[in-house]
């Protein structure tokens, strides 16, 4: 006797299901496809560092579209993990102010390379929410306002008067003043790094608005505020109530340089960052990483302690005069002496990596702690 036809789901059953599959599939981006695509650019960045220079030119144009593949991927990669509905953010109240103001200081140097500016307006407003998923948050947005941008970026941050709320504006052009009378405006690219604010937004609670018209563009950003108990809680000395995050890999598609030669240190970082969803590239020499960071920096820079010297200190003053608080991390090598101590440089221990490295690099990144800037 044959088994009962099993019954088929309904339409709307399907269309539950099917966010949390594509989410999936999306999610399975990172091992196929992201990390393929890294082997290539080391493989790429090893040609071009023993071949010829005629060689070495010819590579080169090969490493932009290579990295703009790789970052496409890890960006449908992390749409997936936050489409899947198992993320939870932590509910931490932070001074938006503060991540904003770190966040440009970052990424002021690869506008600058462009002709660029990030005109920053900042008034003091805190609000609620996980404090590495808004830093993700506001990357993406300068990513996509970077990606589309004929003029330089305008950055407002203020509280609204009521219902109370820290509104964050971008504004650029996305046509040449002189070419605004012909034709209709062209509106900023709906592409993945979109889509990622979009949702990053909507998991923290903020709601999204856009205008396109005129050649400009404007993105407006409301964060949800702690509510006034909430904030009156907060003046009497007990500690502040904090719900943790839950699989929220914060630093998925970030990216940290590590600078160094050796093929073992460099599997250990990776082993202990890529986990936690970093994008690792590797360069072999403090003079190759200064070249690349005159254009545009990382998130992180994780040098090797055996590469300690006068260059190193000279690359961590470059880096930190545009971004005073930049996540610089340094290796100490194993059975070593002590290293005379960098300013701005954070030492690890080489043997001690796989714990210490995702601690410091977080806290480093953590926006600064600050006294209550809300007001009513």
């Amino acid at each position: 006797m044959s088994p009962p036809p099993q019954p088929r789901p309904n339409a709307a059953e399907a269309a539950a299901t099917a966010p949390t599959e594509l989410g999936a599939v999306l999610a399975q981006l990172g091992p196929e496809v992201v990390q393929p695509l890294q082997v290539a650019l080391e493989r790429l960045q090893t040609l071009q560092a023993n071949g010829n220079s005629e060689l070495a030119a010819a590579l080169a144009s090969l490493r932009e579209p290579l990295r703009r593949a790789r970052d496409g991927a890890a960006m449908a990669h992390q749409l997936g993990r936050l489409a899947s509905g198992r993320v939870r953010p932590a509910q931490d109240r932070l001074a938006l102010n503060e991540c904003l103001e770190q966040v440009c200081a970052t990424r002021r140097r690869e506008a600058a390379v462009r002709g660029l500016q990030l005109r920053v307006h900042l008034h003091l407003a805190e609000i609620q929410g996980d404090p590495t998923l808004v830093t993700s948050l506001l990357n993406s947005l300068l990513d996509w306002a970077l990606s589309h941008t004929r003029s330089s970026i305008d950055l407002d941050l203020q509280l609204t008067p009521w219902p109370v709320r820290a509104r964050l504006r971008c504004r650029f052009a996305v046509r040449d003043l002189d070419q605004l009378s012909r034709g209709p405006a062209p509106e900023a690219h709906r592409g993945l790094n979109w889509l990622l604010v979009e949702h990053t937004a909507a998991l923290l609670g903020a709601e999204v608005k856009r205008e396109d018209e005129a050649g400009v563009c404007v993105a407006q950003l409301d964060f949800p505020v702690p509510r006034l108990h909430e904030v009156l809680e907060t003046l009497d000395l007990g500690a502040a109530h904090s719900e943790s995050g839950h699989n929220t890999r914060p630093f998925a598609g970030w990216q940290v340089l590590l600078v160094s030669a050796r093929s073992e240190l460099v599997q250990s970082a990776r082993a202990a960052l890529e986990p936690l969803g970093w994008s690792l590239e590797v360069l072999s020499s403090v003079d190759v990483a200064f070249q690349q960071c005159l254009e545009r920096l990382p998130q992180a820079i994780v040098v090797d302690g055996r590469l300690h010297g006068p260059d190193l200190e000279q690359f961590c003053c470059h880096v930190r005069a545009d971004a005073p608080r930049f996540a610089f991390i340094e290796l100490l090598p194993t059975g070593g002496g002590p290293l005379p101590a960098i300013a701005g440089i954070t030492p690890c221990r080489e043997d001690q990596l796989a714990n210490q490295l995702p601690i410091l690099l977080r806290r480093a990144l953590a926006p600064a702690s600050q006294e209550l800037t809300f007001r009513l």
